[in-house]
């Protein structure tokens, strides 16, 4: 399995930069979906042929928004419908905690239709060694914890783990379109 990621064009963001408006620039600025930061990618077996995509919250987020990467998972809930998903909420493991009180772990399954799944992983924690306060100084921390969402529709014969693992990543620019 290959995995070809995607950015949308960013001639209308530079053009918008030039020409200082910001409401453009806000609009154009980078990958998005329901206005979260994204990186799309197309999931090609070793025919070539496009077995499925992969949408996952991206942390280089200029917009400093990244601690709320997590609630991406509200939207597309609501889009495919709420009802009928299978979770499992995972143990933290050692280390790992909650950012101001919260701690996502969670992998969701649904049939879309006959021939779909969708997976949907969440995750909003603080992984081993991170902290909101440095130990040393006592100053807060600036992005030391994890908060992603990485959603999946898929046919029903790709696995969405082996996929994941095996995948090598080749980045194209300049696609266009609405998810």
């Amino acid at each position: 399995m290959r995995e070809v990621y995607f950015r949308y064009d960013d001639e209308i963001e530079y053009w918008a930069k030039a020409n200082n408006l910001e409401g453009q620039m806000e609009q154009y600025v980078g990958t998005k979906t329901y206005g979260f930061p994204i990186t799309v990618s197309a999931l090609i077996d070793e025919a070539g042929i496009v077995r499925g995509i992969r949408i996952v919250t991206d942390p280089r987020d200029p917009t400093g928004d990244r601690d709320e990467a997590y609630l991406l998972r509200n939207f597309l809930n609501a889009r495919l419908g709420r009802d009928n998903w299978t979770c499992e909420d995972q143990a933290a493991a050692d280390g790992e905690t909650a950012v101001t009180g919260v701690f996502i772990k969670q992998r969701c399954e649904k049939q879309i239709d006959d021939a779909t799944r969708a997976v949907l992983l969440t995750r909003h924690l603080r992984k081993p060694g991170q902290s909101q306060y440095d130990p040393h100084s006592g100053k807060e921390t600036t992005n030391q914890f994890e908060s992603n969402v990485r959603f999946e529709p898929l046919p029903h014969e790709v696995n969405a783990n082996a996929s994941h693992d095996r995948c090598a990543t080749i980045g194209v620019a300049g696609g266009a379109g609405v998810l």
